[in-house]
């Protein structure tokens, strides 16, 4: 009644969660949150999708994992959300997806997030054969000592400029953070392909594409790596 919660799924202390051939959609805040150390869930040949925002127009995410949990994504879709698809936060918190789709992050009200997948604090992703599609304003994005995310086979393609023109970035890496991407594809991205700050900050690519980036609403930019 005072119009919080609506959480598709809550893994927490421990706690254990299978989704297979199953369609979670039209949660509200949050579609599927993963939290604390040995909580683990699986999406195996499903769907998360749609998860709506608050009446204030914040969250909408699509799974938030965190304080060391784990999440597994097997031949799955997870499709229009707000805010971030995925975000990961803190050491020993892994996030592996292969086979699946992550599409079509929208912006908050104010224009800003629509991210794809976000590493923070010591969060990790692995990714194995996947498409990252049709996210606004960034990607991936990876900040922070030991946050990682690496990749074998990923296509990261058309990710759209943010409410002020500006980013559409591909991947932007930062304040420590490590990427390391394998046979992928960074594809008609605005702005820049990728993007890396910081003296600890590493990234490796082996074998990869990095393409047809697009200029900013303005016009400018449409670098390849910076």
């Amino acid at each position: 009644s005072d119009g919080q919660g609506g959480w598709g799924a809550d893994v927490q202390d421990g706690g254990s969660l299978t989704l297979r051939d199953t369609v979670l959609t039209e949660a509200t805040t949050l579609g599927l949150f993963v939290s604390e150390q040995g909580s683990e869930a699986h999406l195996i040949d499903s769907v998360l999708a749609r998860t709506r925002t608050l009446p204030e127009g914040t969250y909408g995410r699509g799974v938030s994992v965190q304080q060391g949990a784990s999440l597994v994504v097997e031949r799955s879709a997870i499709t229009d959300h707000s805010d971030v698809a995925i975000v990961a936060f803190d050491p020993g918190t892994t996030v592996a997806i292969s086979g699946s789709l992550v599409a079509r992050t929208g912006a908050r009200p104010d224009g800003t997030g629509g991210v794809g997948l976000t590493a923070l604090a010591g969060a990790s992703f692995s990714l194995q054969d996947a498409m990252l599609v049709d996210h606004r304003m960034l990607g991936v994005l990876i900040e922070g000592g030991q946050s990682n995310l690496t990749a074998s086979g990923l296509l990261l393609t058309r990710t759209q400029v943010s409410g002020d023109g500006t980013k559409g970035r591909g991947v932007q890496i930062q304040a420590g953070g490590n990427v390391v991407l394998e046979r992928s594809s960074l594809m008609e991205n605005h702005e820049l392909g990728a993007s890396i700050y910081g003296a600890t900050t590493t990234v490796t690519f082996r074998d990869a594409l990095v393409a047809r980036t697009q200029p900013r609403a303005d016009g400018l930019r449409g670098r390849g790596l910076a």
